[in-house]
């Protein structure tokens, strides 16, 4: 059976590794991971938060824990809006370009 020493180590560590799982998605641009990491995160962090209402000598450790995993979610939503925002501008052009090889064609007397 675990101690309170060993859940702090494991949540602590857990915490971690989806930390570095998240900033290994977001740098090697593997945003469908996102959702799922974003899930695991979720739930590890409910748990960790179970563990220091039971042993409230974990608390500093899992929210330092918590501070990180913060910063580095702020900077995943970030790039991902910046990534979102230019998949956008090129679904505009996109669209353009088409609309204009369609009226190109309807001059022309083609179609598309």
């Amino acid at each position: 059976m675990m101690n309170h020493q060993d859940h702090e180590v494991d949540y602590n560590e857990l915490l971690e590794k989806l930390q570095a799982s998240l900033t290994n998605a977001l740098t090697n641009q593997e945003y469908h991971r996102l959702l799922e990491l974003d899930d695991a995160v979720k739930k590890c962090s409910e748990e960790a938060m179970k563990a220091c209402d039971k042993n409230p000598a974990l608390k500093p450790v899992i929210a330092v824990r918590l501070d990180e995993l913060i910063k580095t979610y702020k900077k995943v939503v970030q790039i991902c809006q910046h990534r979102s925002d230019e998949l956008k501008i090129d679904l505009v052009k996109t669209n353009r370009k088409k609309q204009g090889a369609q009226n190109y064609l309807t001059v022309a007397g083609g179609s598309f």
